[in-house]
């Protein structure tokens, strides 16, 4: 997608908004990122260590969607101000 179809896809949405919506990702992502680390630190003697080791996976891959979806915000962002 280019700049100029991003921007006509995404012209109904306040930059206000947008910039919330960008906060809001990034305390989801620390979140996030708590529980990655505390699902990981389970050693792989207990039982539930391979469930909870594919919960800090899945973690970490919501993780790298989000990051995406503040740098898209981010580019709308960027773009609004040219």
């Amino acid at each position: 997608m280019n700049d100029e179809e991003l921007l006509k896809q995404n012209v109904h949405i306040p930059s206000a908004e947008i910039e919330q919506d960008i906060l809001d990702t990034q305390a989801e992502i620390a979140r996030m990122e708590m529980e990655a680390q505390y699902f990981e630190k389970t050693p792989l003697s207990m039982p539930d260590a391979r469930l909870n080791h594919m919960k800090a996976q899945a973690r970490r891959t919501g993780i790298k969607e989000r990051e995406e979806f503040i740098s898209k915000l981010q580019k709308i962002l960027d773009l609004r101000k040219q």
